[in-house]
């Protein structure tokens, strides 16, 4: 392919540009950061040094990252991305903000390396193959985030009942809390719901109160299941009802559920499964029958397909 001078001329204007920018942004934002990072508490900073090892991108384009990053807008965007981040035991040191501006960096140093990469085969078209690949890298792995999240929380709910029934017999023989949640994260080690209580076990070592560690539990999880383990524990401690047993009948009463919300999702697959079958059983039927009534059309009724 010849290069003509108009080509070359457009390739470094934009290779100039993207420099200037690059380096606007870093100039512009290293200030606020070093500022920022001057009111930065102790555990604000070893959480930084954290994503930066982490992250090449956080690590060596920092500035441009905190450009990106907002945390004021999209609130509720961010609280829920939050959640993902949380349940994949990557936050802390990631928050929402942070994470998702990372990414939007990795997808710009992606495109631009696409972009050159892709230059000299297609010329002023590589610029369009670039933004395609950026645009893409970025709504897969923010995607694949959250779709990860939510299998992790699927699993870790599923296992719940048969957790509490393994706390309900660490209480029955007079284990403490502490206790039964070692023996739990112990047992799951291998599954994700270990890691929930290890967490918690964590948190009732460093002396945080019954209620804190459920609490806790429950808002990291966000989900019902977990609110009513953490509720129905606390009452029968205040309450002075038998620990074991309550969690013995909550067990129970979520596997019912499931049981019953398995069989309404298999009622509702049959209902939704029977139009596409009935359209295949008479495709089927015309691939079978066609021959014969052609053949027919064909010996027998010749005045139809006509000699």
């Amino acid at each position: 392919m010849t290069l003509t001078p108009i080509t070359v001329s457009i390739a470094v204007a934009g290779l100039v540009f993207l420099a200037v920018f690059l380096v606007a942004g870093i100039v512009l934002k290293s200030r606020a950061i070093a500022r920022k990072m001057k009111r930065a508490t102790e555990y604000e900073e070893r959480q930084i040094n954290a994503i930066r090892k982490k992250s090449f991108a956080f690590r060596n384009f920092e500035p441009l990252v905190r450009a990106f990053e907002n945390d004021d807008e999209d609130y509720e965007q961010n609280k829920a991305y939050d959640h993902y981040l949380d349940i994949k035991g990557e936050a802390p040191p990631w928050k929402a903000s942070t994470y998702i501006a990372t990414k939007k960096v990795e997808a710009i140093i992606l495109g631009v390396v696409a972009t050159l990469a892709l230059y000299f085969k297609f010329a002023e078209a590589s610029i369009f193959f670039g933004v395609c690949l950026a645009l893409l890298f970025y709504a897969v792995i923010v995607a694949a985030t959250k779709s990860e999240a939510l299998t992790i929380k699927r699993r870790i709910v599923q296992r719940l009942p048969f957790v509490i029934d393994l706390m309900a017999l660490v209480r029955l023989a007079n284990g403490s809390f502490g206790e039964s949640l070692e023996i739990i994260a112990k047992e799951n080690d291998d599954h994700p719901i270990g890691e929930v209580f290890e967490r918690a076990r964590s948190d009732s070592e460093r002396g945080r109160t019954q209620r804190e560690v459920l609490g806790e539990m429950a808002r990291r999880m966000n989900d019902p299941a977990f609110d009513e383990m953490a509720t129905a524990i606390i009452n029968a401690d205040e309450l002075g009802r038998p620990v074991a047993q309550t969690l013995s009948e909550l067990a129970a009463q979520m596997r019912l559920r499931r049981q019953q919300h398995g069989e309404a999702l298999s009622g509702k697959a049959q209902v939704t499964i029977m139009y596409p079958a009935l359209l295949i059983m008479v495709a089927c039927l015309l691939i079978i029958v066609a021959p014969f009534v052609l053949q027919y059309m064909q010996n027998d009724g010749g005045g139809i397909l006509g000699n």
